[in-house]
């Protein structure tokens, strides 16, 4: 007893020591979790959603599997349930046709509004402020995501039931296909032997484009036959002794050119008529006329036109306005809607007119203008470009056909033209 004494005096020392930081840790545990009760109170719905976003993670980390197999087929056939009302109800499956299409188009709306709210800080304070229209703004979010996610499921389901359906068109027909080559294999030796042969050919050349439906047009017609060697393959795998010779190809006459051309002089244009002459306040403006010529329709892919007022017909003064119409073309590239000529048509036209120098508005004519023209101070250019295909003879191939006249004086109606002689009037 005596040997334990003192042990248990230094036992008893040391517990009194650690008394007092145990003491502190105590106070601070319960500070803290007084500071947490307050804090849990005074944000009650925000620890409860923190709370419910936990439990959310955690259940989808542990039942992945389970979500993974689960979601899909319940997409399926809730998929499968809209599809088959849709089905029995016109007017629902049109509906849900046009919200199909819609569907990209609007994400690509809340995108931009998203993107828009940055630019108005009005409008996200007054979110930040109001807890309505977060909420809305939420619930507006969630159904269009669900809605996405329903609406691509069923679009899904309806192409695999529609690939699904072609697979079964495919089949049969590739049965009925090989019946009717056994039945006509099983035919040898009937009197109308060529007529067997025939069927033959065209029975095989249906087997062709069910193996390859990236076939042409013209086999899916019937005017083209698969590669020889493929035939006769097939004809020795059925048991016929008669080999496949391709039709000879017939050779095709080579097809005339078309042309477009300028069909008469330019008219003056810038009067309440077409021939009146240029007048005081009127525009300053000619119709230039083109059409077809030749046996083929051809297309007209571009026309540009462009008018000059320059006070000498010098060939320096022609080369300038011939390379200021050309940087136009560079500069300005805007094509037509295409336009077909037909052979034999009425010649079309195309008007230049005049503008200010700013180029943004038309420029009337002044008496000084008249009398310039008149007495040869100032002339009248028309400079003009059309490109164009001959659509039977090369469709793949651009022509031009280039413009340039100058208007001598008096420049009055039907005016006297000529053609510049800069070398731009060279069609090919």
């Amino acid at each position: 007893m005596m040997r334990l004494s003192p042990l248990l005096k230094a036992v008893g020392s040391r517990l009194l020591r650690l008394k007092t930081p145990l003491t502190q840790i105590r106070i601070k545990l319960r500070d803290q979790a007084s500071c947490t009760i307050s804090y849990v109170r005074a944000h009650r719905i925000g620890m409860l959603m923190l709370a419910a976003g936990i439990i959310t993670l955690a259940a989808v980390v542990i039942f992945w599997p389970f979500w993974l197999r689960e979601v899909p087929m319940k997409l399926a056939a809730l998929s499968k349930l809209i599809l088959n009302f849709a089905h029995r109800h016109p007017h629902f499956s049109r509906i849900l046709h046009i919200s199909l299409e819609t569907v990209p188009d609007l994400a690509f709306v809340l995108l931009a509004l998203a993107g828009l709210s940055y630019l108005m800080p009005e409008l996200m304070q007054k979110f930040e402020t109001s807890k309505a229209l977060r909420l809305s703004a939420f619930a507006v979010f969630l159904v269009f995501g669900l809605a996405a996610v329903v609406m691509n499921s069923v679009n899904r389901e309806d192409q695999e039931n529609q690939q699904q359906i072609d697979r079964n068109k495919f089949d049969n027909l590739g049965g009925q296909v090989h019946d009717t080559l056994q039945f006509l294999v099983q035919s040898k030796g009937q009197p109308n032997e060529l007529e067997r042969r025939r069927h033959i050919l065209d029975t095989l050349r249906s087997q062709y484009i069910l193996i390859n439906p990236e076939v042409s047009a013209a086999m899916i017609s019937g005017n083209a036959n698969p590669p020889s060697d493929w035939i006769n393959d097939r004809l020795r795998e059925l048991g016929e002794q008669w080999p496949y010779v391709p039709p000879p190809v017939p050779i095709m006459a080579a097809i005339p050119r078309s042309y477009v051309v300028w069909a008469e002089e330019p008219k003056f244009a810038g009067g309440e008529h077409e021939g009146d002459p240029i007048s005081v306040a009127h525009v300053i403006g000619f119709n230039v006329f083109y059409k077809q010529s030749g046996q083929n329709q051809v297309e007209i892919k571009r026309i540009s036109i462009w008018l000059y007022i320059k006070p000498d017909t010098s060939l320096r003064t022609q080369k300038t306005i011939i390379e200021d119409f050309n940087n136009r073309q560079k500069l300005v590239n805007q094509p037509i809607e295409p336009l077909t000529l037909m052979p034999n048509q009425n010649p079309n036209f195309v008007s230049a007119i005049a503008v200010d120098d700013t180029g943004a508005a038309y420029r009337l004519a002044t008496q000084d203008d008249l009398d310039n023209l008149r007495d040869g101070k100032e002339f009248i250019y028309v400079v003009a470009l059309i490109i164009y295909k001959d659509i039977s003879n090369d469709p793949r191939k651009e022509h031009h056909l280039p413009l340039c006249l100058q208007l001598q004086a008096p420049a009055k109606p039907p005016g006297i033209w000529h053609y510049c002689d800069a070398g731009f009037n060279r069609s090919d």
